[in-house]
């Protein structure tokens, strides 16, 4: 369960800022090998849990503008037709699987929900775009990672796993 969060999280007041969106337009990516693990451990169909989300124009024109290492860069060049499989988030701005503040599926939760609050831009980051949360890891200003190596190495791994995702 959430007890298994990263070091950096622990010292939010929530520890679930990955799983909760402010913004109607939140959302998480979901890769086939994860979806079909949740649908098959879970006995979930598809459209319980997620969903293809259609992208705007612009929006995707600004995914392929981005730098090449960027996440949005790698999400658009993995886009069909401007879509992507996207986890469903409640009315309330939750992830479909956070239940009293804790993920129902933290063993098996997807590759982008074990990263977070990394990415992988040639140097491990702490994601940055999320612009009002509280977190002041998150809001660094480089965004600069200061672990241990054998926790690079494993972040590392979970970022090229992501952008050799198939959907």
């Amino acid at each position: 369960m959430i007890s298994q969060i990263s070091h950096v999280c622990q010292k939010c007041p929530t520890k679930v800022h990955c799983c909760k969106f402010r913004y109607k337009d939140g959302f998480t990516f979901i890769g086939k090998r994860d979806a079909e693990k949740i649908k098959k451990k879970y006995g979930l169909d598809y459209k319980e849990f997620m969903y293809y989300r259609k992208f705007s124009k612009r929006v995707a024109d600004f995914m392929k503008n981005e730098s090449n290492n960027s996440e949005g860069f790698m999400r658009y060049n993995q886009m069909k037709d401007r879509k992507l499989p996207v986890l469903i988030t409640k009315k309330n701005g939750d992830c479909i699987f956070l239940e009293n503040n804790k993920c129902s599926i933290y063993e098996d939760r997807p590759l982008l929900c074990q990263l977070y609050p990394y990415w992988f831009d040639h140097k491990l980051q702490i994601i940055k775009h999320d612009k009002n949360t509280k977190c002041k890891f998150v809001n660094e200003k480089f965004g600069r990672v200061n672990l241990k190596k054998d926790k690079i190495k494993k972040y590392v791994k979970i970022a090229k796993q992501i952008i050799n995702e198939e959907y």
